[in-house]
């Protein structure tokens, strides 16, 4: 066997090589550092091992503050050029977009439109984006949680919010907005509004906005006065008369479903692809904006008038408490007080409300606890067996409602209701607390009262 003769390098000799490497790196970076300040093109800016980095927060906020308000101040003003001078001139496929969106946006009569910075990206987000976003930019980037509010004209009360996450790039001396969607990739998304789906139409009632598209202007005026009768009713039954209802119309599916982009409990169904089971969701009240309430229009279209005051009655209460997303009430009293509100005071029978339900109390079946969230989503995709369990979760929480306002009003039920959103979490609710001072009942005692009572509730029904 012949033995090669290749010369041998000491161990230490491959890690030292590497240090070696990494020094020239850190090296040439500083250079690069060195020559921005220099030259003073890039105030504030720092080089890292070759990629192109904004710097600390401090140094990079004032300057997009800055630019934030002069977007908002050429959109209040109708100025498309100087909309336009905020976008990176070098990344022409956004340029075209923002272009198209300032079009659609003067379309809108917004009477104020304010960027705020909410904080940086986080960390481990910025150092795993970095990389790439210094390879598409070739420059110098910021990213940054940004919320965008708008108020409008004619419609006092009424606002919008949303949550963007947005990259700004650095190019000579100045700084522009560069990309919208950059950091979807982690989990971060930018809400979306329906002017970014195309030419927007606005019908205002009192205390109603609903934005549609113009192909959908004759619908979108529909909805308003069916809105306008909701807002009211459930205005004077929560003893709140001043809230203004914000509804939007969107166009299709899956406008629908970005429009409603981003965590929360009330729509996870529409996320996980069940969104024609719903007639429509209310979103926000946390982190991710203003309250609005979204239509699934193609399931709200082909509703009689009644049954879409019904919808729009049930996320009302929703809206007007503000807190669709983060209340610590049970999802089996948030749904069943807007249930019993959409109902309330307009002459239906109990037994068809919930007539399935009626069926099975009939016939000696009764449910054996209260629904707890994972019923109210359907689970099987949709099909008609998952939209019954979903329906027959909302028929029990509007039952359970009814049993409480049979003993205590609902002034008093609603008022439980408000006061658990107070609560940072169920370990200790204040509704079970309420039960107890009320009711003088426990959790348990009150579910074995439900269903006693479920026969009393449809009795009434069934001696027909």
């Amino acid at each position: 066997m012949s033995v090669s003769n290749v010369s041998r390098q000491p161990r230490w000799f491959p890690a030292a090589f590497v240090g070696l490497i990494v020094m020239q790196v850190a090296f040439a970076g500083g250079l690069i550092a060195v020559g921005w300040r220099h030259e003073g093109r890039f105030p504030g800016l720092t080089s890292a091992h070759g990629l192109l980095l904004a710097g600390p927060d401090q140094a990079v906020k004032p300057a997009i503050d800055r630019l934030l308000r002069s977007r908002s101040a050429a959109i209040l003003s109708r100025d498309r050029e100087g909309f336009l001078r905020t976008v990176d001139p070098r990344g022409h496929r956004f340029l075209t977009a923002q272009d198209r969106l300032f079009q659609r946006v003067s379309e809108v009569p917004f009477s104020r439109w304010d960027y705020a910075i909410d904080g940086a990206i986080p960390a481990k987000v910025r150092i795993a984006s970095f990389s790439r976003l210094s390879h598409r930019y070739k420059a110098p980037v910021w990213s940054a949680k940004v919320t965008v509010s708008h108020a409008f004209h004619d419609a006092p009360g009424a606002e919008l919010s949303e949550t963007s996450y947005l990259t700004f790039v650095h190019r000579g001396t100045r700084w522009y907005l560069g990309g919208d969607d950059d950091l979807a990739g982690f989990g971060l998304h930018t809400v979306r509004q329906p002017w970014e789906f195309g030419p927007v139409v606005t019908a205002r009632r009192d205390r109603v906005l609903v934005l549609g598209h113009l192909v959908q202007q004759d619908y979108v005026e529909q909805v308003s006065g069916i809105a306008e009768r909701a807002t009211a009713a459930v205005g004077r039954l929560l003893g709140n008369e001043n809230s203004t209802l914000v509804v939007i119309v969107p166009a299709g599916d899956e406008e629908a479903r970005q429009l409603l982009a981003g965590s929360g409990r009330r729509h996870q169904a529409a996320q996980q692809g069940h969104l024609a089971t719903l007639s429509a969701v209310t979103t926000g009240g946390d982190d991710s904006g203003a309250v609005r309430i979204v239509l699934n229009t193609q399931v709200m279209a082909g509703l009689s008038d009644a049954s879409q005051e019904t919808v729009l009655r049930h996320e009302a209460v929703h809206a007007i408490t503000r807190e669709p997303e983060t209340a610590a009430a049970p999802m089996w009293l948030s749904e069943g007080v807007a249930e019993y509100a959409a109902y309330f005071g307009r002459g239906y029978a109990r037994a068809d409300i919930a007539p399935e339900l009626a069926r099975g109390v009939r016939d000696g079946q009764f449910p054996a606890a209260l629904p707890g969230p994972e019923s109210f989503l359907p689970t099987d995709g949709d099909t008609p067996e998952a939209e019954f369990s979903a329906t027959s979760a909302y028929r029990q929480a509007w039952s359970a409602c009814a049993v409480l306002v049979s003993r205590v009003g609902f002034s008093v039920l609603a008022d439980i209701y408000r006061h658990s959103g107070d609560e940072p979490d169920d370990s200790d609710p204040i509704w079970r607390r309420t039960l107890t001072e009320r009711l003088h009942l426990s959790h348990d005692e009150f579910v074995r009262l439900w269903r006693e009572q479920l026969v009393d509730l449809f009795d009434p029904a069934m001696k027909r």
